[in-house]
C-alpha cells in the first residue's frame, strides 16, 4: 500500500467513521468511487491503526466534557457513565433510523 493510498483512506475513515456504515463499508465505497485497488482489503495492522486514530479524535472531541470529570479531586463515576452511556445510545439510535431509512 502506498503512503497517497494510506493517507487517504485515514481522511476517508476520519471523515466517514461517524456516518452509520462499517469501516468496511466506507472503504469498500472509496475504493469504488477512487478507483483504489485493495481499499476494503486493508491489513489488519492498518485497519486497527485507522480505528485507534478515531478513537483518540473521539476523546479529543469530547475532552472538554470528559476532563473535568477525569482530573477532579473526587471523580463521579455516576455522571461519567451516564455521558457515556447517553454518547452510545445517541449512536445507537442514530444507526437504527439509518438502516429502517434504508
Amino acid at each position: 500500500m502506498s503512503v497517497l493510498t494510506a493517507v487517504v483512506l485515514g481522511l476517508v475513515q476520519g471523515i466517514a467513521e461517524f456516518l452509520p456504515i462499517s469501516s468496511s463499508g466506507h472503504l469498500a465505497i472509496a475504493e469504488h468511487l477512487l478507483s483504489i485497488q485493495g481499499a476494503s482489503n486493508v491489513p489488519d495492522f492498518f485497519d486497527v491503526l485507522l480505528h485507534l486514530g478515531t478513537l483518540v479524535a473521539v476523546f479529543l472531541s469530547t475532552s472538554d466534557e470528559m476532563l473535568p470529570m477525569l482530573v477532579a479531586e473526587r471523580v463521579d463515576a455516576g455522571l461519567l457513565f451516564r455521558v457515556l452511556g447517553l454518547k452510545v445510545l445517541v449512536a445507537l439510535i442514530t444507526g437504527v433510523l439509518a438502516d429502517l431509512a434504508i
